[in-house]
């Protein structure tokens, strides 16, 4: 029993420390693909074969089609027992507009906590992009360059080449970010602390007509 709780234990925390990762490949138009998965398990999509591959531990083992919807099978109606009407519920405008602020900035906070939470792995690419008239690839142009001097480390990953001919727009793009899972578990463990859990379920039940009516 020992042993196996122990096992619990460490498979547990290896799952905290996976990562919950977004990889976003684009060559033109010859190459789009899309990785969405936990650690190196999840889907893989290819945009320009429409095809894709759900991957356990970095091995595919199923593929699928990307827009094809799967034919409906025939389902025989159900007859539904007759039911007794229920009670409508009456929910008090005091008591959302109690609950909203706190919970705004609760998940106001939660929302901001997940997104320094989130780890650049991987951000490179060119882009050669114009516009039909000169000036606004030249304002484009400008405004990468201020970027470039706010946030050299991050901008410059990415370079972008004007195209003063005319408007065009090629490139590629290699992009991948990730989340451990134990700060999204403890953002939530925050969060639930912060709302106002009461009012919200008190919100969310209600009271009966009957009962409000008798008070």
């Amino acid at each position: 029993m020992i042993y196996v709780v122990f096992i619990l234990l460490a498979a547990l925390v290896c799952l905290l420390f996976l990562r919950i990762r977004v990889r976003l490949v684009v060559e033109g138009r010859t190459r789009r693909l899309l990785f969405v998965g936990l650690g190196r398990s999840g889907a893989d999509l290819d945009f320009v074969e429409k095809r894709g591959t759900l991957k356990v531990a970095g091995l595919g083992i199923k593929r699928f089609e990307i827009g094809k919807e799967a034919p409906e099978k025939a389902k025989k109606p159900k007859k539904k027992p007759k039911e007794k009407p229920a009670r409508k519920r009456h929910r008090s405008v005091v008591d959302i507009i109690k609950a909203v602020p706190q919970s705004v900035r609760a998940l106001g906070a939660f929302g901001l906590g997940l997104l320094k939470s989130v780890v650049l792995e991987e951000a490179e690419g060119t882009v050669e992009a114009g516009f039909d008239q000169p000036d606004l690839t030249g304002i484009t142009f400008g405004y990468y360059q201020a970027a470039l001097a706010v946030a050299p480390s991050l901008v410059g990953r990415v370079q972008y080449l004007p195209d003063w001919t005319g408007g065009s727009f090629t490139g590629s793009l290699r992009v991948a970010v990730a989340i451990p899972v134990y700060k999204i578990g403890w953002r939530t463990i925050i969060l639930l602390r912060q709302l106002p859990l009461r009012k919200l379920w008190k919100v969310a039940i209600g009271t009966k007509r009957g009962d409000q009516d008798g008070q």
